[in-house]
């Protein structure tokens, strides 16, 4: 006989809280786009911190992207296109700031997933570094591009 396999949902919550951290920091999406080399010289205009402010209220509570985004355009008035591209940027980027700090301690490698995303992201795909080196890129970590879908992955020797 088969043992019988449960889980206790109960306490489960929609959520990534470390993720909300990580974006809930000031200056924090200004130097993410910095860190990351990517050209939206649009984020000027911007209150990235309400940005971040914003994501982060997401992230605590597992709301959509899509939702997300529709939240920065209302209360910050900004543009559709610009807020889709911002909040997928921080989307992409805490999530993998949070990966890195989950695996930092376990893991000494990384590999780059993105086959098909775009040509800088096709450089790094199934390349293994050690965590925190660059890319042949020049990312430590995704996004590379502007509306990346790689991720990495950790490597278990």
């Amino acid at each position: 006989m088969e043992p019988k396999l449960s889980l206790d949902w109960s306490n489960w919550k929609p959520g990534d809280p470390g993720s909300a951290t990580i974006t809930s920091k000031a200056g924090w999406l200004k130097a993410g786009l910095k860190q990351q080399n990517l050209d939206f010289d649009e984020s000027s205009n911007y209150d990235l911190d309400a940005i971040s402010r914003i994501v982060s209220a997401g992230f605590e509570v597992g709301a959509a992207e899509a939702k997300t985004v529709k939240q920065v355009v209302t209360e910050l008035g900004i543009p559709k296109k610009d807020a889709e591209y911002l909040v997928h940027f921080a989307n992409c980027l805490a999530a993998c700031q949070r990966d890195m700090q989950d695996s930092s301690e376990s893991i000494e490698k990384m590999e780059w997933d993105g086959d098909g995303c775009c040509d800088i992201c096709q450089k790094n795909h199934g390349k293994v570094v050690k965590i925190g080196s660059k890319y042949p890129s020049g990312h430590i970590l995704p996004p590379a591009c502007s509306y990346c879908i790689c991720c990495l992955l950790p490597v278990i020797e």
